[in-house]
């Protein structure tokens, strides 16, 4: 799935001055690891993790012209079944242009809150019984600056915000200690990204 300049995205001027425009970039949600349970062959790192090795599923980063000399970052939400105050754990991933290793980008615990998704945001088809992840707790392993906005379990949305993605390829989230049966792990994760500038 590939980031360009068409459908569901758009440059837009930020401001300018005398070095001339500074182009911006507005995304729509879209789905970055689609609704299922856990993943039950987590990737090895230690066998596994060159480019060619990826999992399937993931984006494909691929810079808009007008932006390729603008710092890019990636916001990343979660939802999950069948109720508020279940837990989850994403390891996201993110693997170089050229044939590079995967890398860690950060490990984040979640649990869902009581704002129900009413809507899928990229179907927009009725979704019964999911709940965004209000709670968002990161052990960063990606370079200094991940932050977390509304992740205090207020019953909102966690957005976990990874900066400085430039020079990344391909990026994946792989969810574990969601079987949907065990203790108050949920089930049928879904996870949606967006880039923005800044």
């Amino acid at each position: 799935m590939g980031i360009s300049a068409g459908e569901n995205v758009r440059a837009v001027v930020l401001y300018g001055d005398e070095r001339g425009l500074i182009m911006g970039l507005q995304e729509e949600w879209k789905v970055l690891r689609a609704e299922a349970d856990e993943d039950s062959t987590p990737l090895d790192l230690t066998t596994k993790g060159d480019y060619d090795q990826m999992p399937s599923g993931g984006i494909e980063i691929e810079m808009p012209a007008a932006l390729l000399k603008v710092p890019m970052h990636l916001a990343v939400i979660a939802c999950a079944g069948a109720a508020h105050s279940k837990t989850f754990t994403v390891t996201y991933y993110g693997a170089a242009v050229q044939n590079g290793p995967s890398q860690v980008l950060c490990v984040v615990e979640y649990t869902t809150g009581t704002q129900a998704v009413v809507k899928y945001p990229h179907s927009k088809e009725t979704a019964t019984n999911k709940f965004w992840a209000d709670t968002a707790v990161v052990t960063e392993r990606w370079a200094n600056g991940i932050t977390v906005g509304d992740g205090d379990g207020n019953n909102g949305i966690a957005e976990v915000r990874i900066p400085y993605i430039r020079g990344l390829r391909h990026v994946f989230g792989q969810v574990s200690a969601a079987d949907g049966a065990t203790g108050n792990e949920a089930g049928d994760v879904t996870i949606y990204h967006r880039l923005y500038t800044s």
